[in-house]
Formats: C-alpha cells, sequence, structure tokens
C-alpha cells in the first residue's frame, strides 16, 4: 500500500476551512475531519490478533494452551481441537483484513456484529476458566480483557451510523 494525501477546501458562511489527511504505511485511513477510521483499525487489530493467536494454535498448541490457560492439552484429540480452533481464527484474521476497506458498508457490518458476539463469548469463557475451572494461565486475564476491549469497541462501531455512499 502506498501513501496517499489528500484535502479538501469547504466554503462555509463566515470561513473557509481546509481539510487534510493522510494514508500512510502504518494502516490508519483517516476521514474527511481527519480522524482514523475507526472500523478500519478495528479489523486490523483484531484481525492480526486472531491471526497470530491461530497460527500459535496451528504450530504449537501445547505451548499457547500453557501460556493462555496454565493448562496442558493432555489428549491427542485436545491437541487436534486446538488445531482447528488456530485455523479457525485464521479464518477470521483473514475475513477481517479483507474486510477493513468496507467501512459501515452492510457486509463490515455484519462482519463487527459476528466479532461482538465472539469477544464477548471468548472474554466470558476466559473468566469462567478462571473462576469456575482453576486456570491460571499468565494470558489469560490479558487476553480475557483484550476480548472485553475488542467487543467494546466492535459495539461502539456498530453504534455509529452508517455513512451514506
Amino acid at each position: 500500500m502506498c501513501p496517499s494525501h489528500y484535502i479538501a477546501i469547504e466554503r462555509h458562511e463566515h470561513a473557509i476551512v481546509l481539510h487534510a489527511g493522510f494514508q500512510g504505511f502504518s494502516g490508519g485511513e483517516t476521514n474527511r475531519a481527519g480522524k482514523v477510521d475507526r472500523v478500519r483499525r478495528l479489523l486490523i487489530v483484531t484481525g492480526g490478533l486472531e491471526a497470530a493467536t491461530g497460527a500459535g494454535l496451528l504450530i504449537a498448541p501445547g505451548l499457547v494452551s500453557s501460556l493462555l490457560l496454565g493448562a496442558a492439552l493432555n489428549e491427542s484429540g485436545a491437541t487436534l481441537v486446538a488445531r482447528i480452533c488456530g485455523a479457525a481464527l485464521i479464518v477470521v484474521g483473514i475475513a477481517c483484513w479483507s474486510m477493513r476497506n468496507e467501512g459501515q458498508r452492510s457486509s463490515a457490518r455484519g462482519l463487527m456484529s459476528g466479532l461482538l458476539f465472539y469477544n464477548v463469548v471468548v472474554a466470558a469463557l476466559l473468566v469462567h476458566g478462571w473462576i469456575g475451572l482453576g486456570l491460571r494461565g499468565i494470558g489469560l486475564w490479558p487476553a480475557a480483557l483484550g476480548h472485553l476491549a475488542l467487543a467494546i469497541w466492535a459495539f461502539a462501531c456498530l453504534m455509529r451510523k452508517p455513512r451514506p455512499m
């Protein structure tokens, strides 16, 4: 992706307003008001985190389980299920990356609705792992709070009115 610039001039009753924006290599697209597009950022962050976690589960499911849950995958079936979950997380990452430029279109809003559900459920399951199952992995609370933050972010994006096309 190459950086691009834009300038817009608007004439108001008592002033002329200049809007400038920049889209660089960081993926932080700006809108006319100069604000970073929250939906784009949400999809990039979620896609990157979920794809990385998925890759970890595919390559080293025991290590990821140990760090996240503080528990080993003791049976071959558990390792297989962890790898299948890893593949599913990579799909989430691909979907987020593919939709990052869609803004508030209905397709992106549908993906954000799914991400909201997913992140709420994962955060709740991780808290249940701590409280109900006695899991104590070093990454459990950061993951639970991260999923809660992503759920709030997705909810905030969904509450914004879609911009007309």
